[in-house]
């Protein structure tokens, strides 16, 4: 059944910029949901561990909601192809293709224990998730170090092979040749099975790996239509 993409339609009466400043206590879009903002939508929420108030994208339908997005891939809007700087603090479009920013979603994920939900999408609608219990992103000064646990889903499990990693982006890390060889910023280790933060090819590729790839799930010739990242706390 096809389920994926989620709407990224404007937020409802209670979404947006509608979360006045007395309401920036909310720090996570699990909070927002508790207290009614049940549209998916951009939102303002101010995580204890930040210094300011953070733009996110909530996913407020998905499996009980309460989603903060932290990747999203759909239709090739934006180069994922970037330096280290754009994926320590973000880049694109929250109503449409981004990545969060590793600095801040090393913030979210340290402060409370966090589960990750991961949903991809061929081009022939076939919908896969993984979802894992525990998902931690370390400081800047262990490169954003990964750690991936406990895996539940309809999909081959491929994102644990990139437990316990360190983020490569192609001018920095300690895998920059493998962000280099494959187009995008991700925790790679000689190199990848999972790429989803590579190119956007629509359709079978002759280019080894270098596409929106998940090995387990078509393959490394096979870019995927879509996926999406999101992390909610326990």
């Amino acid at each position: 059944m096809h389920t994926f993409p989620g709407d990224k339609g404007m937020p409802s009466e209670k979404g947006g910029h509608e979360v006045n400043e007395k309401e920036n206590a909310f720090t996570y879009c699990l909070d927002l949901l508790r207290r009614g903002y049940t549209a998916n939508g951009v939102y303002s929420i101010h995580p204890t561990s930040l210094w300011r108030p953070l733009q996110v994208y909530c996913d407020q339908t998905t499996a009980g909601g309460g989603w903060t997005v932290i990747q999203s891939r759909q239709d090739d809007s934006e180069n994922f192809t970037r330096p280290w700087i754009d994926y320590a603090y973000g880049f694109g479009s929250l109503q449409g293709e981004f990545w969060l920013g590793n600095e801040f979603i090393h913030r979210l994920t340290t402060t409370v224990p966090h589960e990750l939900r991961i949903e991809l999408q061929d081009f022939e609608n076939d919908c896969r998730v993984a979802e894992y219990g525990r998902f931690v992103v370390g400081p800047e000064s262990d490169l954003y170090r990964s750690s991936i646990k406990f895996l539940s889903g309809n999909v081959t499990d491929l994102f644990f092979a990139h437990d316990n990693l360190q983020f490569s982006a192609a001018d920095s890390g300690p895998s920059k040749a493998c962000a280099v060889s494959y187009k995008g910023g991700f925790w790679y280790d000689k190199c990848h099975v999972v790429n989803i933060n590579g190119l956007y090819l629509k359709g079978k590729h002759d280019s080894y790996a270098d596409g929106v790839n998940w090995y387990g799930f078509r393959g490394y010739h096979y870019p995927l239509k879509f996926s999406e990242m999101k992390i909610r706390p326990h």
